[in-house]
């Protein structure tokens, strides 16, 4: 009989998991509404987090798009296509070097006594401007990697670019 009874006893000793945990500990496991609310707010902060990184890539996009529009300016002023600059300054997102030499009207465009228009605030200084020179390096590798007459500098580029690529 003194079996049975160690069986008995080591039932006894061992409690359940609500017996294991005093009142206090019982009380600060969330219930399934606690738990949800939990779970929501995460999925609003991912939510946001999302759409924080959705306004920097916008953010990121418009000042491309801005620093663009400001090297077509630079060009187009550059190139004598005084006119279609002056259009392209009243229509475009232009940042505008602000050195107070060429001020710029309301309505975007020079004042009569202004003989240039403003410069563009470009990083690139270029003689011909930043657009020009990009342009004549791309179509130089271009022309040489079609066979066509270039400059040496630009069939060695590509020659090596062959040689890589093996």
């Amino acid at each position: 009989m003194p079996a049975p009874m160690m069986h008995i006893a080591a039932q006894q000793q061992v409690p359940n998991q609500s017996q294991q945990q005093p009142p206090q500990a019982q009380q600060q496991q969330p219930s399934q509404a606690q738990q949800a609310s939990q779970t929501h707010s995460q999925q609003n902060q991912q939510f946001l987090s999302a759409h924080s990184d959705q306004n920097q890539r916008n953010g990121l996009k418009q000042r491309e798009q801005s620093l663009f529009n400001s090297y077509v300016y630079d060009f187009l002023k550059r190139s004598g296509a005084t006119e279609t600059a002056r259009t392209y300054l009243r229509e475009g997102d232009i940042k505008l070097k602000n050195d107070g030499a060429n001020s710029i009207n309301g309505n975007g465009t020079t004042s009569d006594n202004d003989a240039q228009l403003p410069d563009a605030e470009v990083p690139v200084q270029a003689p011909e401007g930043f657009l020009y020179e990009w342009w004549t390096v791309f179509w130089d590798i271009y022309s040489a990697k079609l066979n066509r007459p270039g400059t040496m500098e630009a069939q060695r580029y590509v020659a090596a670019e062959v040689i890589n690529s093996q």
